[in-house]
């Protein structure tokens, strides 16, 4: 028999693409830049907290918009559960948040740091699969000046890491929401848009296929008047069918309390007006001329007294922003608008 020694052994297996081992002088100075943060954190008031590796899928399928879901490493464990690695830390900060009863005077410091986890096509380029993350969250406070804490000890953190100039993309989830939700939408919709908010930017010609779509998904009706239930339409049962087939595959085996049906009959009962597809187009051209109008260098826009409302108040909202975080010492900053990036996740 052929002797195979061990070192052959592990020749032979190499680790996957996307997740590249780390050399000692790596790992002893990305340890160094963690522990700069979190002191800088901690003088903050930020409190350290850890949290699991492994969610249920559907803390971050939920509220994602559908942008992060084809990057989640995600499997059936032996309790039947659909679990996720962790593709960020957002959704379980917010998870172990609300098991606590809520006090609404207290604003919630939080930060965290470790390994997260996100497929991406590494063909496209050099691109990490497993890589550290670290941040922070504020809990309980929805005021510039907190948003401006918060980018004031990011930029400081990166001047701390000798970063000389940084250009920093502003934009803001909730100001795209207040649109949207001005045309009536339901949470479904938005959502659906959210996931392809990206393609609408690229090119004003794809908002026919981003209406085409809705309308095969059942999230609008196509010249018909809005109507008032499912259930006048009589079609609750058929709509049922097709939600709990469409989440088969994202909600986790442990649903807790509720039932499957429980869940999918409480979702369509939000959802149970649909509009039509001209509400749609609208509320799209509305958005499409709002991400065009404000993008690219924060000092190169100009909003006039005759601008649209959701104008004038973002570019207050960004003034007031960058004026309370000041200057950086020794960093250049730039500032640009660019309302249709996202993370993937759209609180």
């Amino acid at each position: 028999m052929k002797e195979i020694k061990v070192e052959d052994l592990y020749n032979r297996i190499h680790e996957l693409r996307g997740g590249p081992d780390s050399s000692m002088a790596y790992f002893a100075r990305k340890e160094s830049l963690i522990s700069s943060v979190r002191n800088l954190l901690s003088g903050a008031g930020f409190v350290s907290a850890d949290y699991p590796v492994l969610e249920p899928t559907e803390l971050f399928v939920r509220k994602s918009g559908g942008g992060i879901t084809g990057h989640l490493y995600s499997f059936i464990d032996p309790g039947g559960n659909k679990v996720s690695l962790r593709p960020e830390f957002t959704s379980s900060v917010i998870r172990e948040y609300l098991k606590e009863p809520i006090n609404t005077e207290n604003v919630v410091k939080r930060q965290y740091s470790g390994p997260v986890f996100r497929y991406n096509d590494v063909s496209t380029g050099n691109r990490l699969r497993q890589f550290t993350q670290q941040g922070c969250e504020i809990i309980g406070a929805s005021t510039t000046d907190f948003d401006a804490e918060i980018l004031r000890l990011s930029l400081t953190a990166l001047s701390e890491a000798n970063i000389k100039s940084v250009t920093v993309r502003l934009g803001n989830v909730g100001a795209i929401r207040k649109l949207l939700e001005s045309y009536g939408l339901s949470e479904a919709i938005c959502l659906y848009i959210f996931s392809n908010i990206g393609k609408l930017n690229q090119s004003p010609e794809n908002l026919k296929d981003i209406l085409s779509h809705a309308v095969s998904l059942g999230l609008v009706k196509e010249n018909e008047p809005r109507s008032n239930s499912i259930e006048e339409d009589g079609s609750k049962e058929e709509s049922m069918e097709l939600v709990q087939s469409l989440m088969a595959e994202i909600l986790s085996g442990n649903t807790g309390r509720r039932s499957r049906s429980e869940i999918v009959d409480r979702l369509l009962k939000k959802n149970s007006e649909l509009i039509c597809v001209d509400v749609l187009e609208s509320s799209l051209q509305d958005l499409s001329g709002f991400l065009r109008r404000m993008a690219g260098d924060y000092k190169s826009i100009e909003v006039k007294s005759n601008n649209d409302i959701i104008d004038i108040e973002q570019m207050k909202y960004v003034s007031d922003l960058i004026n309370v975080v000041g200057d950086i010492g020794g960093m250049e900053v730039t500032f640009d608008l660019d309302f249709a990036s996202q993370r993937g996740l759209t609180y």
